[in-house]
């Protein structure tokens, strides 16, 4: 099991840096960055700008845990 983010990132249309554990990976696009998987639920807790790109700083989401190789079932 894998975690999507965010649907409304998708709408995004420019650049787009996210930040993960304060390591920065960049995208073409929202579309493209909610394409990707994760093993962790992560949420959007600050949205910024900078070079005409969207900065999008994550953090994992309080009450989901962490994948680590098991499928979990709610």
């Amino acid at each position: 099991m894998t975690y999507k983010l965010e649907n409304f990132i998708e709408k995004i249309k420019t650049p787009v840096i996210c930040v993960f554990d304060g390591k920065e990976h960049e995208y073409t696009d929202g579309s493209s960055l909610v394409k990707e998987s994760f093993d962790t639920f992560w949420m959007v807790s600050d949205i910024k700008t900078r070079d005409n790109k969207v900065v999008l700083v994550m953090k994992p989401h309080p009450a989901m845990p962490e994948l680590k190789g098991e499928n979990s079932f709610f």
